[in-house]
């Protein structure tokens, strides 16, 4: 009992447990020495150094060694009752642990045999030839009750690592596994050497082996070590008499020398926080692989993990300043394989004669996602120095993965001679007797979405008349090709042919969603004439955007062929309601055609000087409109009260039929936009109620008299007397929409209790009409409104303009109850 409790109060004074951090990189030297050193430790007892390895980890250099203990007597061997510890040769110590998975071995049957695993934090410049592994056992009658067995010097020469192409058997409690190296090849980059390690694991044991947890390294021959990958290790499960092959990419230095390199198989134990390695193999030589480039405008085929992909240059355009040269190309990603593609890591690169990178500018096509037989085409920007020689220049393409983000190339293609343009963006360009311009793009709000435009001039540049050109159109955005979308082009007059001269207007456009960034606009015209072979005009790039027709006058004039007309700026109107600005205008469309005709629609937007454009609601008009008839139109809507500015720009622009949201056929595109701009309306309302505008009528109120209506038993609401005036502007054919006026009356107690109404204007049955000096009383029913009211002392008086439900207030007064107040001279 004695013994047993000096031994266990020993042990755990000798007992270490530490936790280490590893990190996924490791950057030292790795050494591993073997001896053949038998040393008897007890009787019919013997241990024995199997391997030994150096590795810098992420807190320090740790040696990792495992000791062979045999039992070849018929009893059990305690195994607590001895340890080993590191020192170095000149005797300083270094802690010194089992590895976390065989801390419970306490003993070792009859005739039979163990492997167990140390590992101690040392010294950073210590290397093998200056460590060694002391043996102790428990002695009740040596001093400190220990007595040192002996020791194992460790040596750099190594016997343990196994030859290329033989196997190593890896043996343990769980599992039984055939190893080995089959292959090597390398591959060099630029700065990076990419080796490729082909390896087997065949599965010996009576279960599934999972692969998931092996960790693999390169040592080269300075002993520098390196991480090996595959990503599919971690679904990797190999069933009992399965054998897999499998490749490990590693990247290493290009100027690093990987004779005599070595493969070092492990794992991480997550409990002592150390990678622990469990098998080292020698490299075959690795051959160097030159890569081929494919030539311009060839296809080269991909093998991925997923899929198989088709790829290809397919255009280049370059433009060359003082002292750079700025290169677009066209590149094709076709998938041919059953899963869908996605580009997420995928990178390009210009590579010059002399191996200079330069990296290409857009990624839009990370994003993409490319389902089985779908192929996208996008453009890939890039800026090289001008004095670059052009004729050796190559695109690479390949991935970035991993922590380390090293790039991995998978396939190289030649650019062809510049001077020979295959696709080039273009503003102009004549086509059989036509020719073609791109005026400009706009983006504006519809709805959910934004509609994205381009509008093209065509004009016949023959000497005979030509027939109405049939085009289609493709959009690309950032590079990429959007022919999952749908598009449209639309003439914006209905002609039947072209004069010689003469010129007609395209629209190509599409809706996009409102939050889409929108970088690098093209538009790809293609003749339709023939359904058969349709031909590429071109593809069209405009530097202007939203910029509008600029008008001076408040008039925005609209040249539309059988659709002349003019639309005038009359009034805006505005106010402030919370966070949000109400605002409602008066236009005023004239018919400048010969005959009567519809009037065409129109949209309304306001403009902030921030460049943000705010869609507004407009009145339609379905009658037919006489020659110079005039017809007034209201708008309004809302926008942030931090839109508001100096000057209000006001957009006006005609509809042409073009597919909503919902695909049906409607008066949504906009043809030409007009940009109105004035100072921004005064706000603050009108004190008096005087010359009123509400739609074609100036009103004016006066002499107010408020008081309490009184029912048959109590006060059933108010009323209000009051005097006006109401003119109608005769300039006007008719009004399209409606306007009311609203009268709120808001007593000034505490509840702040409001009564209103509303009134058509210009209805045959309408309560207030034309005239002067008319007596009107309103009465405003609400039988709470004594009780609310408290003493009915002063109230506010307000006059807003309603148009499409959206109220702006034009005039506001305190007033007192129960006076009449004269506010005119």
């Amino acid at each position: 009992m004695l013994k047993q409790s000096l031994k266990k109060s020993f042990m755990l004074l000798l007992a270490t447990v530490v936790i280490f951090s590893f990190g996924t990189v490791l950057n030292k030297d790795k050494v591993t020495a073997a001896t053949s050193t038998v040393m008897n430790i007890g009787t019919n007892a013997t241990a024995q150094v199997k391997s030994a390895d150096l590795i810098t980890q992420d807190k320090g250099l740790y040696l990792i060694y495992t000791l062979t203990i045999k039992n070849n007597s018929n009893s059990k061997l305690q195994l607590d009752d001895y340890w080993s510890k590191v020192s170095s040769v000149s005797g300083v110590p270094f802690k010194t642990s089992p590895i976390a998975a065989e801390k419970s071995i306490t003993s070792l049957n009859g005739k039979s045999s163990i492997d167990l695993t140390y590992y101690a934090q040392i010294t950073s410049n210590l290397t093998l030839s200056k460590l060694q592994i002391n043996m102790y056992k428990f002695d009740v009658t040596a001093p400190e009750l220990t007595r040192q067995l002996g020791k194992f010097p460790l040596s750099a020469q190594s016997s343990s690592i196994t030859a290329a192409f033989l196997p190593k058997y890896l043996v343990t409690n769980e599992s039984k596994l055939k190893t080995a190296v089959k292959s090597a090849k390398s591959t060099v980059v630029g700065e990076v050497r990419t080796l490729t390690v082909s390896f087997l694991i065949e599965n010996l044991n009576a279960k599934d082996y999972n692969a998931s947890k092996t960790q693999y390294y390169v040592m080269t021959s300075d002993g520098s070590l390196y991480t090996a990958k595959n990503d599919t290790l971690k679904d990797l499960n190999i069933l009992p008499k399965e054998r897999k092959i499998f490749d490990l990419e590693v990247n290493i230095p290009a100027h690093v020398d990987i004779s005599n390199s070595k493969l070092i198989s492990g794992y991480l134990s997550e409990a002592d926080g150390i990678f622990i390695p469990s098998g080292t193999y020698a490299l075959p030589k690795a051959a160097t692989i030159q890569e081929i480039s494919v030539p311009a405008f060839l296809p080269k085929y991909i093998q991925t993990t997923d899929s198989k992909i088709k790829t290809a240059l397919k255009g280049i355009s370059s433009s060359v300043s003082s002292s750079t040269r700025n290169v677009e190309l066209q590149f094709l990603i076709e998938n041919q394989g059953t899963k869908s593609y996605k580009p997420s890591t995928v990178q390009f690169f210009i590579v010059s004669g002399d191996g200079s990178y330069y990296s290409s500018k857009s990624d839009a096509h990370q994003s993409l996602v490319i389902q089985p037989k779908e192929r996208k085409i996008f453009t890939l920007s890039f800026s090289v120095p001008s004095k670059v020689d052009f004729s050796s220049i190559k695109l690479v393409m390949g991935n970035t993965s991993g922590a380390d983000s090293v790039f991995k190339q998978v396939a190289s293609y030649l650019l062809p001679n510049t001077t020979v343009k295959t696709t080039t963006d273009i503003q102009s360009t004549t086509y059989n007797d036509y020719k073609i311009e791109i005026i400009s793009y706009t983006r504006l709000p519809a709805g959910a979405k934004d509609t994205l435009t381009a509008n093209f001039k065509v004009t016949n540049v023959s000497k005979e008349a030509l027939a109405v050109p049939r085009y289609k159109s493709l959009w690309s955005f950032n590079g990429i090709e959007q022919s999952g979308s749908t598009s449209e082009i639309i003439a914006y007059d209905q002609r039947l042919q072209l004069e010689p001269g003469d010129s007609m207007e395209l629209i190509s456009t599409m809706q996009i969603p409102y939050s889409a960034v929108v970088q690098q606009a093209r538009v790809i015209l293609k003749d339709t004439t023939d359904s058969q072979a349709e031909k590429v005009i071109g593809q069209f790039k405009s530097e202007v955007l939203n910029k509008f027709a600029f008008t001076d006058n408040g008039i925005a004039n609209f040249d539309r062929l059988s659709a002349k007309s003019s639309v005038q700026l009359l009034r805006v109107r505005s106010s402030v309601e919370g966070k949000q600005m109400n605002v409602s205008g008066d236009l005023v469309f004239t018919n400048l055609e010969a005959r009567s005709a519809l009037m065409q629609k129109y949209a309304v937007y306001l403009q902030a000087d921030n460049g943000e454009v705010y869609p507004l609601t407009v009145a339609e008009y379905t009658k037919s409109v006489i020659s110079n008839g005039r017809i007034l139109m209201p708008f309004s809507g809302t926008i942030p009260v931090t839109a508001q500015s100096t000057n209000m720009n006001i957009l006006i622009a005609d509809l042409v039929t073009g597919t909503t949201e919902a695909g049906a056929q409607a008066n949504v595109i906009p043809g030409h936009i007009n940009k109105i701009s004035k100072a921004w309306p005064n706000s603050t309302p009108n004190n008096k109620f005087n010359n009123l505008a509400i739609g074609k009528f100036d009103i004016t109120l006066d002499k107010f008299y408020a008081y309490l209506n009184y029912g048959s038993f109590n006060t059933d609401g108010l009323n209000l007397e009051l005097e006006y005036s109401m003119l109608s502007d005769l300039t006007f054919d008719d009004v399209a929409g409606s306007y009311k006026l609203r009268i709120e009356i808001e007593d000034q107690n505490t509840n702040k209790t409001v009564v209103f109404k509303e009134f058509a204007l210009g209805d045959a049955e309408q309560e207030f009409k034309e005239g002067n000096n008319i007596k009107q009383t309103i009465f405003f029913s609400d039988t709470t409104l004594a009780a609310k009211a408290e003493s009915l002392k002063e109230y506010k008086l307000s006059m807003y303009c309603v148009v499409n439900d959206q109220k702006v207030l034009l005039a506001e007064r305190t007033l007192p109850y129960f006076y009449i107040q004269w506010l005119l001279n």
